[in-house]
């Protein structure tokens, strides 16, 4: 006979024994999982290119389908500080209170994510980035002739997104490549 007793306070959401069953090591299931509802981890995998980005704010702004028409806010706690070879992302994990137990474990969230960049880059409009199967570029006016710039492309915008290549300011784009 034996008592088992969880690390912390929780609720038990799922179990695969009964009162009674036999348990051994041969079943790979686990026979409880214990879950804390008050304080929610949600996990932002972040793809490489913006990794090294200041987050604007230590708090992230996310919803979730199952709640219509509301907004969450959870605060920055750690970063994996790993990039996943598999999806080429990293880990940030925000904590969301979740006292009034509104959500639950398992939800899947959008989130917002606001980053800014350690140095000044250019947002151009959509329509600026040209697009071939080779390469990425915008056009740029110089001495009334014009020349494509190859970019690679950085955060997207509402209606921009930021660009890097041997663009300088005061450069003349094209507005649609």
């Amino acid at each position: 006979y034996l008592v088992i007793r969880a690390p912390f306070d929780g609720i038990v959401t799922s179990r695969s024994i009964d009162s009674g069953d036999f348990v051994g090591k041969a079943s790979a299931e686990p026979m409880l999982i214990v879950e804390r509802q008050d304080r929610f981890r949600v996990r932002v995998h972040v793809p490489e290119s913006y990794v090294n980005n200041i987050p604007a704010e230590e708090a992230l702004t996310f919803t979730t389908d199952a709640i219509e028409n509301e907004t969450f806010s959870a605060k920055l706690a750690r970063k994996s500080g790993r990039i996943d070879p598999a999806t080429r992302t990293e880990l940030w994990e925000y904590e969301y209170d979740n006292t009034d137990n509104r959500l639950k474990p398992g939800m899947y969230a959008t989130a917002s994510l606001q980053l800014n960049r350690p140095a000044g880059s250019f947002v151009v409009p959509f329509p600026a980035v040209a697009t071939t199967l080779e390469k990425k570029f915008v056009v740029r006016i110089n001495r009334d002739k014009a020349e494509w710039v190859d970019v690679r492309e950085g955060i997207s915008q509402e209606d921009n997104i930021e660009i890097f290549g041997e663009l300088n300011e005061g450069d003349t784009l094209l507005f649609r490549g």
